[in-house]
């Protein structure tokens, strides 16, 4: 299943310190001991552990306990928070995690849908996209799970406004998707 369902796609960042789109508030990290899959050296395809230990022990507690840490950390509530981006294999547990952490409503799609999973790189999709449909002021909140998971704040400043235009995640999906077509 996962074989058919992981995706191939990249997402890159510019950082800076001046004219930022984005100015990066605060991370909190959580490490854990977790596998929920792996591939051995003899084998072709990746092992995954079941759904139920990755989505119950897995996704539910720790991406809780890093975006919590988080606002903690920063004197924040969700309420401060405009969208929530965070890659889930579960559309249902996804919204579930959101609601359980008050951000019903917020979550950014998981675009699982048109790109597949892209592993490392999903959270950082996720984030340009957000971007592409950001305002200033609005905050973005980021959690990559993986052996743990990290929390990073954004908020978008005026320089949104002058960026140029490019390709993005919306062109990407746009133009596979006429490719697609065309076929």
């Amino acid at each position: 299943f996962y074989e058919m369902w992981f995706g191939d796609g990249a997402a890159s960042l510019l950082l800076g310190t001046e004219g930022v789109v984005a100015e990066f508030v605060g991370s909190h990290s959580v490490s854990h001991d977790f596998v929920d899959h792996y591939r051995g050296s003899e084998h072709t395809y990746d092992y995954m552990w079941e759904e139920r230990w990755v989505r119950d022990e897995g996704y539910s507690k720790i991406i809780p306990e890093a975006v919590n840490g988080l606002l903690k950390k920063l004197g924040m509530t969700m309420d401060g928070v405009t969208k929530l981006c965070f890659p889930c294999f579960f559309k249902a547990e996804q919204m579930a995690i959101a609601k359980a952490l008050g951000a019903a409503g917020k979550v950014a799609d998981n675009m699982h849908e048109v790109c597949g999973e892209t592993g490392v790189a999903h959270p950082f999709v996720m984030l340009v996209k957000a971007l592409e449909e950001a305002s200033p002021g609005d905050t973005i909140l980021l959690a990559g799970f993986g052996q743990g998971c990290d929390a990073l704040l954004f908020k978008v400043t005026d320089e949104i406004k002058k960026l140029p235009a490019r390709r993005g995640i919306a062109g990407s999906h746009a133009t596979t998707h006429a490719q697609l077509m065309w076929r």
